[in-house]
């Protein structure tokens, strides 16, 4: 490598043949950390990953796709939104010149988490990318639900005062987005967990379009993990499985998310018997989970209504 590699090659590293076993190495130690599965370990991946992306913008390693599963684990949840929306919308500007390091990198800070998220599309998304933010998505509508249980619980029991119902929602939320919704009025916390499951639907629909045996690997993928293809090509069975290798720890790790997908598989099996349980249909009766999820009563909402539909 280059003597003065760091002082003349930063932003362009990939480019300067020298630096390539440098960032290999690298890479390696922060896939080795990150497997570690302790707190240590991800955070001391997360900066090496970050520190690379600064010395190679270009990021020909395809280093960004690494960044927010491990932001999420360490509820980095606005820093993670703000590094993906950069890469989805400035990150894909044709006009941006990657060998001008003067430009503007990673620079959106503060973009609003809840907005609409169209322009994530299957046209112009990044598959892992989207994956991530669908994530955060459900992450957010999780403790959104949580808030909506300990009300529930709380009016239920009428021995907790409502001023300090507050103390306890704090407390059932993970994400440090989520808590500008604790106290709340009712219809304002039941505005935003629409919006979220709306969020997510739509993310879902956008990565089935671009890859649609993700949902199903996703819900049982215990044969997948082991393996770590060394290619892929769009939609492909092997992009599936890259994608499981890299982020499963991190939406395993996120406690409600997986178990309401399993919800949703299972409503739609009952619903309709369809065979593809993991596939577009997965998503046809989520609101019904969000509902489940919500409910304290011994038969779930989407049992009753689908009892009721049956009498018709």
């Amino acid at each position: 490598m280059p003597a003065d590699a760091f002082e003349t090659a930063v932003g362009h590293f990939w480019g300067i043949f020298g630096t390539r076993d440098y960032m290999r190495a690298r890479y390696n130690l922060a896939d080795t950390l990150s497997r570690s599965g302790t707190l240590d370990g991800v955070i001391e991946a997360l900066d090496h990953l970050r520190d690379m992306l600064r010395l190679c913008r270009g990021d020909n390693m395809g280093l960004r796709h690494l960044v927010p599963p491990l932001m999420l684990q360490l509820d980095q949840d606005q820093e993670c939104y703000d590094f993906i929306k950069w890469w989805v919308t400035a990150g894909r500007d044709e006009h941006y010149d990657w060998g001008d390091i003067d430009l503007p990198f990673l620079n959106v800070q503060g973009a609003n988490v809840f907005e609409d998220v169209k322009y994530m599309n299957e046209k112009r998304g990044d598959f892992r990318l989207v994956c991530g933010v669908l994530l955060l998505k459900m992450k957010l509508l999780v403790d959104i639900i949580n808030i909506k249980l300990v009300r529930k619980v709380c009016a239920n029991d009428g021995r907790l005062p409502p001023e300090l119902w507050r103390h306890v929602e704090r407390h059932v939320t993970r994400s440090p987005l989520s808590r500008q919704w604790v106290g709340k009025p009712d219809q304002e916390v039941m505005d935003v967990l629409r919006k979220l499951e709306s969020n997510v639907v739509h993310l879902a629909r956008s990565l089935h379009t671009m890859n649609g045996l993700f949902a199903s690997g996703l819900l049982d993928p215990n044969e997948y993990l082991a393996f770590r293809p060394g290619y892929y090509s769009p939609g492909s069975f092997e992009e599936m499985q890259l994608l499981l290798a890299f982020s499963y720890a991190t939406w395993w790790q996120h406690e409600g998310v997986l178990e309401l997908l399993q919800s949703a598989k299972f409503i739609t099996a009952k619903e309709s018997l369809l065979e593809d349980l993991g596939g577009d249909s997965l998503w046809v009766y989520f609101d019904q989970a969000v509902d489940d999820a919500m409910s304290l009563d011994r038969i779930r909402p989407s049992e009753i209504r689908r009892r009721l539909e049956t009498k018709k």
